[in-house]
């Protein structure tokens, strides 16, 4: 058999020659090649490799010279142990109480351990924050239980307190009877490690989370702390939730629930976050559900955005598209589209009615060509502030072009209300406006319509 060359030698080393090997063991060693060989181009091999590799090493740990009964505590032989020096992730293995058997080289660098303070140690205990212990010791335990291999993304901490989110790849190890004797456990190197995607999201400047959903913790980045404005963050999800702005949450809550419910194919939302200096900071977050093997949510993680800036811009230029540049007043596409709105309530609404109001400015021409369109521009700006004060609550001014002004009355009860209106135009307009040292004199001319059946455009109402 063809074998991948570090794994012939301590093979051979450890079981002898190919015609000492029993059949059922060849073909054991030969997946094992297999996979070794696949898992020098694909990490995914890799963890299959650790599955078979792990069944090797406990059919090892049960064997004695003279065929003793099969020993209850896994752990890895001297031979298998070399096999794993050279592998780029740690190997943790523990019996059915939970406490470390074996240690490799991978281990220690990951975690700052050597073996002889390792082994013999609860493995919850050495590897894990404190909050998280009680947890992972039943999720253990149930596996201890259920026999399922299970893939974990979850924080873990060193010798020295720090904590890295790790993947984590645990194995059950099974006696000759087929019983769970222990788990074996590939940890991968920490995802919070400077490769390629994590320098790639700091230069963003965007932040990093993960939301555990069966333990209930939150992780976030030192980034994502920095668009916060705060040095600390609870652990707790409310951390975050809970500076989330009033309006946004319901939004927040059902985009994360159906992302977690498989409703949607992943998890993007944009709310207002508050900062440590009490303002408000627009953020966007997108996330992906990982499952465990069974197809059950184990955690959410994601990125999220400070877009404050971009929302502003935006803000901004949807706003300057909607308004006369020189008056700031809504110009004829918003109005025509707040006219439609009030078609659409007269059709909901029995008995509500509204008018139009259509204002030509008298004398325009007479003073932008007397005085210059600097002057005329300052007519326009003083009669829209003469304007306003004519209108009720809830009505709006808007600037059609040139010299003309329109105005939406909403809820006129009856045609009174219009004339009313247009009275007070008419007062206002009377008075003198002081123009470039000049006294100029404007009125208006006004047209008047108020909604009706006939009327299905609002460019209709506008020709009357």
């Amino acid at each position: 058999m063809s074998m991948h060359r570090l794994l012939r030698r301590q093979l051979d080393a450890h079981f002898g020659s190919t015609s000492e090997r029993p059949p059922r063991m060849e073909k054991l060693l030969r997946d094992i090649d297999a996979e070794y060989r696949r898992a020098e181009q694909d990490r995914d091999a890799l963890q299959r490799a650790l599955a078979l590799l792990a069944d090797l090493a406990q059919r090892q740990s049960v064997r004695t010279e003279r065929g003793a009964a099969p020993v209850a505590r896994p752990a890895f032989s001297r031979s298998m142990h070399r096999l794993f020096e050279q592998a780029p992730f740690g190997v943790v293995v523990s019996d059915t109480s939970l406490e470390v058997t074996s240690w490799n080289a991978g281990a220690e660098r990951l975690f700052g351990h050597p073996p002889s303070q390792a082994v013999g140690r609860d493995v919850a205990g050495l590897l894990f924050p404190e909050a998280d212990r009680n947890a992972v010791r039943d999720e253990l335990r149930e596996m201890v239980a259920r026999g399922d291999p299970q893939r974990w993304l979850r924080p873990a901490v060193t010798k020295a307190g720090e904590e890295w989110t790790c993947e984590w790849t645990l194995v059950p190890l099974r006696d000759r009877r087929g019983s769970v004797a222990g788990l074996a456990a590939l940890v991968q190197e920490p995802l919070a490690g400077r490769d390629r995607f994590a320098l790639a999201l700091e230069a963003s400047g965007d932040g990093a989370w993960d939301w555990d959903l069966r333990t209930k913790r939150l992780w976030v980045s030192d980034s994502w702390r920095a668009i916060a404005g705060v040095a600390q963050l609870g652990d707790e999800p409310t951390a975050w939730t809970d500076r989330i702005h009033p309006a946004d949450r319901e939004h927040f809550d059902s985009a994360f629930a159906a992302h977690v419910e498989g409703r949607s194919e992943r998890f993007e939302n944009e709310h207002r976050l508050l900062h440590r200096d009490s303002s408000w900071r627009w953020v966007l977050a997108r996330g992906a559900l990982v499952k465990d093997r069974s197809g059950k949510p184990m955690r959410v993680a994601g990125s999220l955005m400070d877009v404050t800036q971009r929302k502003a811009v935006a803000d901004r230029m949807l706003h300057d598209a909607l308004h006369d540049p020189l008056t700031r007043l809504p110009n004829r596409a918003l109005f025509l589209d707040l006219v439609k709105r009030a078609f659409s309530r007269a059709r909901r609404r029995e008995g509500y009615r509204f008018a139009v109001l259509f204002l030509d400015l008298d004398r325009f021409k007479a003073v932008n060509d007397g005085l210059g369109h600097a002057a005329g521009d300052e007519l326009l700006v003083q009669m829209s502030a003469r304007l306003h004060t004519c209108l009720r609550e809830g009505d709006t001014l808007a600037r059609q072009g040139g010299d003309e002004f329109t105005i939406l009355l909403d809820d006129v009860r009856e045609p009174s209300d219009a004339t009313v209106v247009a009275d007070r135009i008419h007062q206002v307009t009377t008075k003198p406006f002081a123009i470039s040292g000049h006294e100029v004199f404007a009125t208006a001319s006004i047209g008047i319509a108020l909604s009706a059946p006939t009327y299905t455009r609002p460019e209709d109402l506008l020709l009357d």
